[in-house]
């Protein structure tokens, strides 16, 4: 298990490559998580530190070998568009399907 101290620093090293926009190194050993607990705990802390709310909820299929991993969706990058253009690169055009549930 993790510090709170330990947490905080993973989600900072997180979130400062997320504001550079480029990917960063491995968290230092001292920071990373090695349990689900401690992984959801650091999402919920660059959460925090975002200040933004939970659109929804990403979740695979649980399988015998794992739990449901799941991760926030923040509220500020749900876009509602019509039409929903996709921009090629390449020649492609890549996509990622959602399903919704509005309940």
């Amino acid at each position: 298990m993790l510090t709170v101290a330990q947490r905080d620093e993973a989600a900072r090293h997180l979130l400062a490559a997320r504001r550079a926009r480029q990917p960063g190194p491995r968290l230092p050993d001292g920071c990373r998580p090695s349990n689900l607990e401690d992984a959801l705990a650091i999402q919920r802390r660059v959460q925090e530190l975002l200040g933004f709310a939970t659109g929804g909820w990403k979740c695979s299929v649980p399988t015998a070998d794992r739990a449901i991993p799941c991760a926030a969706i923040f509220a500020p990058s749900i876009v509602r568009a019509l039409p929903c253009p996709v921009v090629a690169h390449g020649g492609i055009g890549r996509i990622e399907p959602e399903i919704a549930f509005v309940l």
